[in-house]
Formats: C-alpha cells, sequence, structure tokens
C-alpha cells in the first residue's frame, strides 16, 4: 500500500527452475531422471541429479513431473515469482519394483502408501 492506495504486484521476466533429483533414502544425485514442467521439453538429469529450465515466466505456477524406472514417479508444482527456483525432488525405490532371488524363490516388492508421506508396503513373498 502506497499513499492509501492498494498495488497488486506484478509478475514479470523470465527466470530460470532448477530442479535436484534426489535418492528418497540416501539423497545422492540420480542420473536420467525425466523431468517434465509443463509447457516445456522434458529434460533428463546429468551426473549430478540435475535438469534445469530456463525462460520460464515470472508469475507462472506450473505442474512437474519427475520418473525414473525403478522409482515413483514424484508429481508436484511450482510457483516462479521474481527469481530462479531451486526445486530438490526425492524419488523413493518403488513403483511395484519387485526385486527377487531366483536361488531361494524369494521376491521383496516395495509400494508407497500414501503419497503425501514416506510411509511404505513391503510385500516379501516366498
Amino acid at each position: 500500500m502506497i499513499n492509501g492506495q492498494l498495488f497488486e504486484a506484478q509478475a514479470g521476466g523470465y527466470y530460470d527452475v532448477h530442479f535436484s533429483v534426489r535418492h528418497g533414502i540416501n539423497e545422492t544425485p540420480i542420473i536420467g531422471a525425466s523431468v517434465q514442467l509443463d509447457g516445456f521439453a522434458t529434460q533428463t538429469t546429468g551426473s549430478s541429479g540435475m535438469a534445469v529450465f530456463s525462460g520460464v515466466e515470472g508469475g507462472s505456477q506450473l505442474a512437474y513431473t519427475v520418473t525414473h524406472t525403478g522409482y515413483l514417479t514424484e508429481e508436484g508444482s511450482v510457483s516462479v515469482v521474481n527469481e530462479n527456483l531451486s526445486v530438490t525432488v526425492l524419488l523413493h525405490p518403488g513403483s511395484g519394483t519387485t526385486v527377487g532371488n531366483p536361488e531361494t524363490q524369494t521376491q521383496l516388492s516395495v509400494f508407497r502408501i500414501l503419497p503425501q508421506e514416506d510411509i511404505f508396503l513391503l510385500n516379501c513373498l516366498k
């Protein structure tokens, strides 16, 4: 408010959105994850687990999806307001991932129970 008048903040300019994709348990970088940001070409993370989207308009709110084989998909949204933005995404092993041992005929499957929390179901079959 200036001199009794209310002004609405105007977004403007173009910014970078940096995604850091990490393993959900030990937080090591994940190489080769696909990061989709609405309105932009899909980026693939490099050796540092980073994907960068340039030219994101200030004031934008955009949905994103991060995927990698053997990990649960993570989705969310980002709001870009007049500055570059860094987003850390933790991918957890799962999405019905099954690891088997043919010698013992044992299978371990990992499923995420609640998408908003780190609660998993481990299913061991013999």
